[in-house]
């Protein structure tokens, strides 16, 4: 039936049969979900060091009050099991804002930037038996180390390059902190006025309606909208007509990993990077952060790889 798991994919993907009473659980968060590589790439590292943990696609629709009730009912079922979670797109602002709320500990990165894409759930303290949660952004150093490596260049030179970010939800969040940091010329191009205009005055940035973006003259355009995600893989968010050959284009969409946008960046001459390292970068980051051990970046990179459109 439609949606229904397969023998297969219960076996090789969600480890049916080595998971039992005492399997901690994982997830990502976000809407959609459907789309995620990451089951296969996190269950994958879980086998691969044989921990008995299991991490699954959770689809939770809505806005904050519908985060806040997701987290909440996990918390007070500790028989669940729950340990930690990945969180995407809409959820990034939801996730520190709740871990906030909730007297969590919030990396001074996440804070910095506005917006969470891993949380764990600590064991209950001394003082209190509820247990706590935390906030982190693996996110920015996964898209900056993309960057940079695909380039064979450093941060440092980054300083100066004028960069065209499109959209301005928590991935873009996260690039924008990161490239501020590294003193690059950033315009935000994004649907909603009124929020990148707001976030563009956080980060001390250019702002321009989407309308603009073909008066576009970045070294460095970055597409951080879901824009192009499977299963629309026809939708680009800039026409074809505003892409030149001395432009680098990254677009962190990773499913497809080559997307249209990047396809056509590449007719024009342009350099393109796939948003597959990016999501690599960040998920052995968040891998550390839930068990405390390294990830074989070309286990993810094969488990990706095998999943993707």
């Amino acid at each position: 039936a439609s949606g229904q798991l397969t023998i297969e994919q219960f076996k090789n993907l969600y480890r049916y049969d080595c998971i039992n009473a005492d399997t901690k659980l994982y997830g990502i968060i976000g809407s959609p979900v459907g789309h995620s590589a990451g089951p296969a790439v996190h269950n994958a590292c879980f086998a691969e060091i044989k921990a008995n943990k299991l991490y699954l696609p959770l689809l939770v629709e809505g806005g904050q009050a519908e985060f806040d009730q997701f987290l909440n009912n996990i918390l007070s079922r500790e028989w669940l099991g729950f340990a930690g979670f990945s969180v995407t797109i809409p959820h990034k602002a939801n996730g520190l804002n709740f871990a906030k709320e909730n007297n969590g500990f919030i990396e001074p990165l996440a804070e910095k930037i506005g917006a969470a894409n891993t949380l764990t759930i600590d064991e209950p303290r001394a003082t209190s038996h509820e247990p706590r949660i935390s906030a982190y952004n693996t996110d920015y150093a996964g898209a900056l180390d993309a960057i940079t490596s695909t380039l064979e260049i450093s941060r440092a030179d980054l300083d100066d390059l004028p960069v065209a970010v499109i959209g301005a939800g928590g991935v873009a969040r996260a690039i924008v902190a990161g490239l501020t940091d590294a003193g690059a010329k950033i315009k935000i191009y994004n649907r909603t006025v009124k929020k990148g205009e707001k976030l563009a005055a956080e980060f001390d940035c250019d702002f321009a309606p989407l309308s603009e973006l073909p008066n576009i003259e970045a070294k460095l355009l970055i597409n951080c909208t879901s824009i192009g995600m499977h299963p629309d893989t026809d939708a680009t968010p800039l026409p074809k007509e505003c892409l030149k050959a001395n432009m680098v284009v990254f677009d962190t969409v990773y499913n497809p990993a080559e997307t249209l946008l990047l396809k056509q960046a590449s007719q024009a001459g342009a350099k393109t990077i796939n948003g597959v390292d990016m999501f690599i970068n960040q998920a052995t980051a968040q891998f550390k952060l839930f068990t405390g051990q390294d990830a074989k970046p070309e286990l993810m990179r094969k488990a990706i790889c095998n999943c993707i459109i």
